[in-house]
C-alpha cells in the first residue's frame, strides 16, 4: 500500500465515555494502523491509551482541567485544527463536531473523512436543517457510518452514499479484562436473575423503560445500571417511588465494565436510538445474553430475534417485560454461542484495519 498522506489529524474535541471513543482508542492502540502514519490528536480531553511514538496530542493538557463546557471545547479545538491543518498535507478524521471540521477544510484544502454517530431524526427538525447538514456533509471526502440501516437513513435524509464500516472490536482485550475480579454485591445474589445495563444516564439511553418494566417482571431479579448523566436523580427517584431500592442499583461509570457484564445473566439495551452500539458487540463477545430495544438503527442488524438475542418494541416497558417473562428460565446457550461466533468473525479489528487504511489512502 502506498501512503498518499502521512499525517492524520484525529478530531474529537470532547472525549466522552461512549462507543465512538472506544473505537478511536482501539484504532490508536493497533500497531498495524499507527505504524504507517504520523497521528495527531485534537481533543481537549487527553484520554489514556497505549501510546505509540508517532501518536501525539496537540492541545496542552492543562485545558482539560478547567474547560468543561462542550461548546467551548469545540471552539478551542477547531482553532487548533485550523492551525495544524495549515502546516502540511493532512487527512482529517472527524468523529465529532463535523460541521466545524468541514469548515476548516474550506480554507486549508485538506481531505476530510467524517464519521456520523447520531441518527438524523434526532437533529433534523425541518427542511432547512436537512438542507444545512446535507450541504456540509457533501463537502466531505468520505462519510462513514457503522450500521446498514444508518447508511439508508443518511441516503434518505442527505442524499449521500455513506460507507458502512464495522466498529473496531479488540476481542483479545475484552476477553482478558472480563476476568478481572468484580466485587459488586448485586452480582453475587443467589436465586435472582442478574440484569445489567450500561450507558449514559440520558434520555437517549431510556433507562426509565427498564425500571418501569421491572415492576412487571414475574421472577426474582437484580438490576445493575452503570453510568453517569443528567437523569441520575430522576432515575433514583423513580426507583424509590416504585420501592425497587433492593432490586435496582445505579453505580458510576467504570473504565472496565467487562467483569460486570461477565457476572450478569442478561445485558439489556433500552435505548431510543443508536448507531451500532459498541456495548452490544462487547456483551456478545463476553457471552452474555442480549435483550435490546428494536430501535433505529443498529440492534436489529446484530440481533435476529430469538436466534441471536431478543428484541422488544422500542420505548415500551410492557414489551420488554413480556420478553423477559418468556425467557428468564430458558436455556439460551445456543443463542449466546451463535451471536458470539458472528461478532468475533465480523468485527475483530485485525480483520477490518486494512480496509480502513485503504479508504484513507484512496483520498
Amino acid at each position: 500500500i502506498i501512503m498518499k498522506h502521512k499525517t492524520l489529524l484525529f478530531y474529537n474535541p470532547s472525549f466522552e465515555k461512549g462507543g465512538v471513543e472506544k473505537n478511536i482508542i482501539n484504532l490508536l492502540e493497533n500497531k498495524g494502523f499507527t505504524k504507517d502514519y504520523n497521528i495527531k490528536i485534537i481533543s481537549i480531553d487527553q484520554f489514556k491509551f497505549k501510546k505509540s511514538s508517532n501518536v501525539k496530542f496537540i492541545i496542552p493538557k492543562f485545558y482539560s482541567y478547567f474547560v468543561k463546557n462542550r461548546l467551548i471545547k469545540y471552539l478551542i479545538a477547531v482553532i487548533y485544527l485550523f492551525i495544524h491543518s495549515l502546516k502540511s498535507e493532512n487527512v482529517i478524521l472527524s468523529f465529532q463536531n463535523n460541521i466545524f471540521a468541514i469548515l476548516v477544510t474550506f480554507f486549508t484544502k485538506n481531505k476530510i473523512i467524517i464519521r456520523l454517530n447520531t441518527a438524523p431524526k434526532k437533529y433534523i427538525m425541518n427542511n432547512c436543517s436537512k438542507k444545512f447538514f446535507s450541504f456540509f456533509y457533501k463537502k466531505s471526502d468520505l462519510v462513514l457510518c457503522n450500521s446498514i440501516y444508518f447508511k439508508k437513513d443518511i441516503k434518505n435524509y442527505f442524499g449521500i452514499n455513506a460507507i458502512f464500516f464495522k466498529n473496531f472490536l479488540n476481542v483479545k482485550v475484552i476477553e482478558k479484562l472480563k476476568k478481572i475480579k468484580c466485587n459488586e454485591p448485586f452480582l453475587k445474589a443467589k436465586n435472582s436473575l442478574k440484569l445489567i445495563s450500561i450507558g449514559r444516564l440520558v434520555d437517549q439511553k431510556n433507562h426509565i423503560i427498564l425500571i418501569k418494566a421491572a415492576k412487571l417482571f414475574k421472577f426474582k431479579f437484580k438490576i445493575l445500571i452503570i453510568g453517569d448523566g443528567n437523569q441520575k436523580e430522576s432515575l433514583l427517584s423513580l426507583i424509590k417511588k416504585n420501592n425497587l431500592e433492593k432490586r435496582i442499583k445505579i453505580i458510576s461509570y467504570t473504565k472496565n465494565p467487562y467483569p460486570y457484564i461477565f457476572k450478569s445473566d442478561i445485558f439489556v439495551l433500552s435505548s431510543k436510538f443508536e448507531g451500532m452500539p459498541n456495548i452490544l458487540l462487547e456483551a456478545a463477545i463476553i457471552k452474555t445474553l442480549i435483550v435490546s430495544s428494536d430501535c433505529p438503527t443498529g440492534p436489529k442488524e446484530l440481533i435476529q430475534n430469538k436466534k441471536t438475542g431478543f428484541l422488544f418494541k422500542n420505548n415500551s416497558e410492557k414489551s420488554l417485560a413480556k420478553v423477559m417473562n418468556k425467557i428468564y428460565n430458558k436455556d439460551n446457550k445456543k443463542i449466546i454461542n451463535k451471536i458470539y461466533a458472528n461478532i468475533k468473525k465480523d468485527y475483530e479489528i485485525k480483520k477490518n484495519i486494512n480496509n480502513f487504511k485503504e479508504l484513507i489512502n484512496k483520498i
